[in-house]
Parts: C-alpha cells; sequence; structure tokens
C-alpha cells in the first residue's frame, strides 16, 4: 500500500497496476494551518498560494 502522490504517475502510464482497489483507502488531505488575520505575514500569503498552485483541487498525481 502507497500513497497517491508516490505511485500516481506509474498507474497512469501502466508501470504499475492497481489491486485490491476494493482496500483502498482514502488519502489523507494536506492542510495549511495559519492564523486568520489582517496582518497575514506576505511570506505565508506566498507560500499557501504556491501550495494551492501544486495540488490544487486535483493533485497533480491523479491526474486531470
Amino acid at each position: 500500500m502507497m500513497n497517491a502522490f508516490m505511485t500516481g504517475e506509474y498507474v497512469q502510464d501502466g508501470r504499475l497496476l492497481a489491486v485490491m482497489e476494493d482496500y483502498v483507502r482514502e488519502d489523507i488531505p494536506i492542510y495549511a494551518v495559519y492564523p486568520s488575520s489582517r496582518h497575514l505575514s506576505p511570506k505565508v500569503r506566498a507560500f499557501v498560494d504556491f501550495l494551492l498552485e501544486i495540488y490544487g483541487l486535483t493533485p497533480y498525481w491523479l491526474g486531470k
């Protein structure tokens, strides 16, 4: 059992096959936790924007 972010590319191009799909657990979501404030550091805002760009709603390793 491996995380989709580690194997997604290989499953998509056929180098790996998914087995026992009925027993697959859901991926653990990623959270960015930061204080909600009007004075949010530009560095924190840039990092959160970076995470959204990389992971978005559909992570790159699950295909589009």
